[in-house]
């Protein structure tokens, strides 16, 4: 079980990260959020071409951090396995 709940810790990570977002304790990655995706939703077929670039050149270095996201041994942001 508890590797399991190791494996979750990429997502409990990144949905720590939204709620940050979302709930404005980082207001300047809020705005920012707000104005990509207004820039998103303005130019749909520029910004998927982008994104697809993006992931097509720097997935290698999109996994590396994906894989280093669980060897962190902060607590707060672990998902706590009950003994």
């Amino acid at each position: 079980m508890f590797n399991f709940a190791q494996r979750l810790d990429p997502l409990i990570y990144i949905f720590n990260s939204i709620m940050s977002i979302i709930t404005w304790k980082r207001p300047f990655y809020t705005i920012g959020l707000g104005l990509l995706l207004t820039i998103v939703i303005y130019n749909l077929k520029i910004s998927i071409l982008l994104g697809g670039l993006l992931l097509y050149f720097c997935k290698d270095v999109l996994f590396r951090k994906i894989e280093r996201v669980h060897k962190y041994q902060n607590v707060h942001k672990r998902l706590i396995v009950p003994q």
